[in-house]
């Protein structure tokens, strides 16, 4: 049975972090050239939860549709990444 979410030291906390911070900006940047305006990031928080525990956490906090782009990833570790916006949010990206 997998765990609904698992606790992490505060040295493992700070470098998915700082991975995550790294990351999500590069996409940012990536975003910010496409749509031709500013894209602006909060410190990412990190939570390691089960794929259960994440789908109940997004439908109690999000009450619109939503787009989400995924990415998988492999090396050293692997695993997957969401970002997930408001679907109005993409149309207005899309100039709809």
């Amino acid at each position: 049975m997998i765990p609904e979410s698992i606790v992490l030291a505060e040295l493992e906390r700070d470098a998915l972090t700082e991975i995550v911070n790294i990351g999500v900006s590069r996409a940012a940047s990536s975003l910010r050239k496409m749509i031709g305006d500013q894209v602006f990031l909060s410190v990412p928080s990190i939570e390691v939860v089960s794929q259960k525990r994440a789908a109940r956490l997004i439908s109690e906090r999000e009450v619109t549709d939503l787009v989400a782009v995924r990415q998988d990833f492999s090396g050293p570790f692997s695993g997957r990444a969401l970002l997930i916006f408001p679907r109005r949010t993409v149309w207005n990206w899309c100039g709809r």
